[in-house]
């Protein structure tokens, strides 16, 4: 590269975090929608996967876009409590705009496990990145 020759933005090392975080986010909501799918019908056929999961991996990927145009990293805690927000309530909209199930238990559930999941991976990332750091000093 030579001085005339921009950086490339998209192999950076925040926008390789970012990539990361989306994908360990969308994994998580799959397999919430897996668990959620096979705990009602003792069977997991890929059509019942992306029919529960497609609302919520809809709301998650249209929250990192958000993200991503407010320049805001994606594996923060802040980042985090966004995107659970908005997978869980633009998931749910979803679901009652294509008149599927939101009864109140499956709220509940919703919410917690995506908690779990969305917020959970951030917090250990958090916490591992202090020890490494404190370990360092």
């Amino acid at each position: 590269m030579n001085a005339a020759t921009p950086p490339n933005e998209t192999s950076s090392p925040a926008r390789k975090v970012d990539a990361t975080a989306i994908g360990v986010d969308t994994i998580f909501v799959i397999i919430f929608a897996a668990i959620g799918y096979y705990t009602h019908h003792d069977t997991l056929p890929l059509s019942g996967l992306v029919s529960t999961a497609w609302p919520f991996v809809s709301a998650l990927l249209a929250a990192h876009l958000l993200l991503i145009a407010l320049r805001r990293p994606a594996a923060s805690m802040i980042s985090g409590f966004v995107l659970w927000i908005v997978t869980v309530s633009g998931g749910m909209a979803l679901r009652q705009l294509t008149d599927e199930g939101t009864a109140t238990a499956f709220i509940v559930v919703t919410t917690i496990f995506n908690a779990a999941t969305l917020l959970g991976w951030r917090l250990a990332a958090l916490i591992a990145r202090r020890n490494k750091a404190h370990a360092e000093r």
